[in-house]
């Protein structure tokens, strides 16, 4: 189910951010991410165990590099603070002044022209 929900996520575009997708996949990613922490700690072989160990190490290197990126982005800080209360509203209203904008792909291209159209 975890897998399913995760391969029709990306067929449905809502607005022009990426923040539906990102919080419609969490559920399944923590549920794929048990079931391989499971599947490392009940493996029997120790040759399975160090592929499942490196399969994951390999995944992660591209998500860790983009925080690391941002982190340091932000001068190693973690900003904690909520917006200023004049950028709280809609959320078009609440990005003014901030790059949120995310190019996902060209409209005209295959997937959304004909796997993803647009009502």
């Amino acid at each position: 189910m975890a897998l399913v929900v995760l391969l029709t996520v990306p067929l449905f575009r809502y607005g022009q951010w990426n923040d539906w997708c990102t919080r419609a996949s969490l559920p399944s990613l923590y549920i794929i991410y048990c079931m391989l922490a499971m599947a490392i700690i009940y493996a029997k072989n120790l040759k399975t165990k160090l592929l499942l160990v490196t399969i994951s190490v390999v995944c992660a290197v591209s998500p860790v590099s983009l925080i690391a990126a941002s982190i340091k982005f932000n001068n190693y800080t973690i900003k904690w603070t909520p917006p200023p209360a004049e950028f709280i509203g809609d959320l078009p209203s609440a990005s003014v002044g901030f790059p949120v904008e995310q190019f996902v792909a060209d409209p005209d291209c295959f997937f959304y022209k004909y796997l993803a159209k647009t009502k």
